[in-house]
């Protein structure tokens, strides 16, 4: 369970989530992936841009093999493909048994229009659960390498009550590796620890911390 089930598992129901049209279905819906840290969403997301940019609706128009020019394929295998012998009218070959009668969009259930609704989704509406010791925690801050300069939400969580944390006291003060290693910055230290998780909670009930020790602050933002 601690080397990958739990974050492959956290991407198969995101992924699912996302092509069944749920977070499209219910913008105000807000889901917590929790015990799987976040590198698997980044990777996730860069994938969603990836493959919508080359198999969304206007991707695939644009390698629809209706578009290939059957003669002129034929006739740079000949003049380029040095001892290679085409089978004649290949070309045509191609565009005619890779056809198919229609195209299907995958993205068509989720809504997706553009890149920037794929990045409006997974940004909103996930959040993804990270333990104090996690390194890569602040990759999901990292927003120079993720599509349109995007921050993806990552929440402190911890087993701290659990069988295989040593030392409780520990489990806080292990935060300040972020800032003491350069992994987050303070504000991205901040949103780590508090804010992301405040925003998860009061998007989905705005009164959730009323008469809480933290009203004061969460009205303050």
């Amino acid at each position: 369970n601690h080397m990958g089930n739990f974050a492959g598992a956290n991407e198969v129901s995101a992924k699912s989530l996302f092509f069944g049209g749920v977070l499209h279905r219910f913008p105000e819906l807000r889901i917590a992936f929790l015990e799987g840290g976040v590198s698997w969403a980044v990777q996730m997301l860069i994938g969603l841009v990836e493959h919508f940019e080359k198999r969304g609706r206007e991707g695939l128009r644009k390698r629809d093999p209706k578009n290939i020019e059957g003669d002129l394929y034929d006739r740079l295998i000949v003049e380029h493909g040095a001892p290679m012998t085409p089978v004649p009218g290949l070309g045509n070959l191609l565009s005619t048994n890779l056809d198919t009668p229609e195209v299907f969009d995958d993205f068509a259930a989720a809504g997706i229009e553009s890149i920037d609704d794929i990045v409006r989704q997974i940004t909103t509406q996930c959040f993804f659960g990270c333990e104090a010791d996690d390194p890569l925690a602040g990759l999901a801050m990292e927003s120079s390498r993720l599509p349109r300069e995007c921050e993806l939400a990552p929440v402190f969580s911890s087993d701290i009550g659990h069988w295989d944390v040593a030392h409780m006291h520990e489990v806080v003060p292990e935060l300040e590796e972020h800032l003491e290693h350069g992994w987050l910055s303070p504000a991205g230290f901040r949103a780590f620890t508090c804010d992301n998780a405040i925003r998860l909670y009061t998007e989905a009930n705005p009164d959730f911390f009323t008469g809480t020790a933290v009203e004061p602050y969460v009205k303050s933002r």
